[in-house]
């Protein structure tokens, strides 16, 4: 990371320069095929999405400028792929997509992001700080984080719509007033040249408005997107799927065993970690699969279960289409002539996209976390040594003196009697006032000398009763100074609520908190 750059306590893994660029090819000649298609197909709807969102952009009189696309074919040109849910982004994202964009030109690779619409949530939501000042001086402020959305609520993210623009406007005027009271002045202009261009929108899609406002800005302009739910509709897709649910119960199994196994090698104790396993009841077992129906905004998880003596997939309880034996792919498209979408969840989510698309796929610290468990599922089901994956995430903060301070506070609260009793080897590192600083360094040094004259009284067979006295009276002053220094700050440390401190340290703001990110004006 350049040593100007805005974000600090970087991850990256493994370090860029050794992520790797090359073309991913299956073992299995079928899933090789499968692959050549899928990706043609995946950069044609990709390119379609990206007109659509310049055509809006352009009706919102927004400027989504990029650089030119690279005419390449997937066959020989890698594919670096990232993705995220179609929210407002934090800095944490948003360096894993600017990182990500730099490396697809650094390499002059193809980038593609997976929008994952098809999760429920609010995507219009956003957290700001709030101060609480005190009417004593002494005390310190206190903070709080709230939030506020841009959206008309929750839902699955293909669904979120923005709010009328009398709510928007309500909720710059609310969330403005709040950044000038914390005294966020860079932080409130900031929101409001990037609120301004939300104002642009009339009421639509909320995941749309997001992604056209973040690109406009310059995060993730040079990577082509595709909504998940477009993405699930590909041919190439379903075909994926239904070699799946033609064995459904020896997947369900060997997807069970492989997040059972990684917990035993891992040492994990929690069943939710890295995925839930799937479950299984007296007429049938759950299938890593999201029911999803647009139309009516609800998703369900997928049961195969006997219902007549007869398999069909269900929605929980509820029968939807059968699935006779070889015949999957018809049932899947059954499933979306009355409206359904079948969506991967869990593990088989990045499995699906990273045997079918990518040959690097870029994760936050959640997916690098989860996704050595995908890549035993991709060796146990599919025999296949999975295409590669990396790690990159960064952290911006609003108040970076208050952190440093609490930093500083809660090092003097763990090193308190070290501090007291050898403060020498803390100094010069702005832990201390300098007036304090040059009081502490010269009485180490008279007490230096003062060990010197004891030691000499001693080599000569002399007294050496007054300079002990002495090197005692100087190092009880010593430490009297530490403490009294230092003890108001520990105080304030103990005054502070745990919601001060978290919304101190927090790494969740919205990237449009941040005065040096480009304006999204055209």
């Amino acid at each position: 990371m350049p040593p100007d750059s805005p974000y600090e306590r970087p991850a990256v893994t493994p370090p860029v320069e050794q992520w790797p660029c090359t073309v991913w090819s299956a073992a299995s000649g079928s899933l090789a095929a499968l692959r050549r298609s899928a990706r043609s197909a995946l950069l044609r709807t990709a390119l379609q999405y990206r007109r659509f969102l310049c055509t809006v952009a352009e009706n919102c009189e927004i400027s989504l400028t990029h650089a030119e696309w690279p005419v390449a074919s997937p066959e020989t040109t890698p594919l670096v792929m990232t993705g995220h849910q179609p929210v407002i982004f934090h800095s944490g994202l948003t360096f894993k997509y600017e990182t990500t964009e730099q490396f697809i030109i650094d390499h002059q690779a193809l980038g593609l992001a997976v929008m994952i619409d098809t999760d429920e949530g609010d995507a219009g939501e956003f957290s700001f700080p709030v101060a609480e000042f005190s009417d004593s001086d002494s005390a310190p402020t206190r903070r709080h984080t709230e939030t506020a959305s841009f959206s008309q609520g929750p839902g699955l993210f293909l669904n979120s719509q923005l709010g009328t623009r009398a709510h928007r406007d309500a909720v710059v005027a609310r969330v403005l007033q709040a950044l000038s009271a914390a005294e966020q002045h860079d932080a409130a202009h900031a929101f409001s040249r990037t609120s301004a261009i939300y104002s642009r929108f009339s009421p639509s899609s909320m995941a749309v408005a997001n992604t056209i406002v973040r690109q406009a800005a310059g995060i993730g302009n040079r990577l082509l997107e595709i909504p998940l739910s477009a993405l699930c509709r590909l041919p190439e897709v379903i075909r994926f799927f239904s070699d799946i649910l033609s064995r459904p119960r020896k997947f369900h199994e060997c997807y069970n065993q492989v997040l059972s196994q990684f917990r035993k090698d891992h040492s994990i104790r929690n069943d939710a970690n890295p995925f839930p396993n799937l479950h299984t009841d007296t007429d049938g077992f759950e299938l890593p699969f999201w029911l999803v129906h647009p139309a009516s905004g609800t998703r369900s998880i997928l049961w195969l279960r006997n219902h007549q003596h007869t398999p069909w997939l269900c929605k929980d309880q509820q029968p939807v289409t059968e699935l006779h034996p070889g015949m999957a792919g018809e049932a899947l498209l059954a499933l979306m002539a009355q409206g359904w979408l079948l969506v991967p969840r869990g593990a088989l989510i990045t499995a699906s996209l990273r045997l079918l698309f990518s040959d690097l796929f870029v994760h936050g610290l959640g997916g690098g976390r989860y996704d050595p468990a995908t890549d035993q599922l991709i060796r146990a089901w599919w025999q296949e040594e999975p295409s590669p994956f990396v790690v990159a995430s960064a952290s911006r903060c609003l108040f970076p003196e208050d952190r440093l301070r609490l930093l500083q506070m809660r090092q003097f609260q763990t090193q308190l009697r070290d501090l007291q009793f050898n403060p020498g080897r803390y100094l010069n590192q702005q832990l201390f006032p300098v007036s304090v600083e040059e009081q502490l360094q010269s009485l180490l040094a008279e007490k230096e000398a003062a060990v010197c004259l004891l030691q000499q009284h001693r080599d000569t067979g002399g007294s050496g009763k007054d300079a002990g006295r002495h090197i005692q009276k100087l190092s009880d002053t010593i430490r009297s100074l530490v403490t009294s220094t230092l003890q108001p700050q520990i105080d304030t440390l103990n005054q502070l609520s745990p919601q001060t401190i978290s919304t101190i340290e927090s790494r969740l703001w919205p990237w449009f908190f941040f005065a040096n990110t480009p304006s999204p004006m055209p």
